[in-house]
């Protein structure tokens, strides 16, 4: 038997739920609440965040780094997007960093994405540059070079491993690059053991600078220590 290519990746399996919800087979965990989806998203990673207060602050042509564990439908990556065009400086720049280990297909992100009708536009730009899905780093520019999403696919420890030895002159702060704010998501920790762990934490902590702010939306004691 041959052995599987580097650039292999498992995409994700999924159920169908009622109303277009999509669970994810292997976790036995949905991705998000069709009616409460989208506002749990805005209040636990961007309002905890504080990222409307933050980003009307941004001075001209500064950059703002968002750091996510799992992208899964993109539904973060869209509600950031949305509000940066509200609020931040036109010449500001947005970097999404997210790792995603088992990436939606394009058709289940199409059909995802269709629950959410005021990112339509939003989805429509993501859906024309979601990449082949192999592992490795994959780099997409919207709103003319304002947004860049970098998708790191395979697993996430080692694809934020990776960012941490990233010497990328637009990266660089103190040799390593700087996340401003982390979204903690993925499926639960008693569900994904293998990324709710210590090494994460310390990767997280290399990668924050002192006004580095986090959110999630697990309550678990293991992740409110780590």
């Amino acid at each position: 038997m041959s052995e599987k290519s580097p650039y292999y990746l498992q995409t994700a399996r999924l159920n169908w739920q009622q109303d277009n919800v999509p669970e994810a087979k292997d976790f036995g965990d949905i991705y998000f609440l069709l009616q409460q989806g989208l506002e749990e998203s805005r209040y636990v990673f961007l309002q905890h965040n504080q990222l409307q207060q933050r980003w009307q602050q941004l001075e001209p042509f500064e950059h703002f780094s968002i750091g996510e564990t799992g992208f899964g439908t993109g539904l973060n990556f869209l509600a950031a997007w949305q509000l940066w065009q509200k609020t931040a400086d036109q010449t500001a720049q947005l970097h999404f960093i997210s790792v995603e280990k088992h990436p939606l297909t394009y058709t289940d992100l199409e059909r995802s994405l269709s629950a959410w009708p005021e990112l339509a536009d939003y989805a429509k730009q993501l859906l024309a540059q979601y990449p082949t899905l192999t592992a490795g780093h994959h780099l997409l520019k919207f709103d003319h070079g304002r947004i860049s999403l970098h998708l790191l696919l395979g697993d996430g420890i080692e694809s934020i491993e990776q960012l941490r030895s990233n010497d990328h002159p637009q990266w660089q702060t103190q040799n390593h690059p700087t996340i401003d704010a982390w979204f903690l998501d993925g499926f639960s920790p008693s569900k994904n053991p293998d990324l709710w762990n210590d090494r994460l934490y310390a990767l997280m902590a290399d990668l924050s600078g002192p006004t580095t702010t986090l959110a999630t939306f697990t309550a678990v004691g293991s992740v409110r220590r780590g």
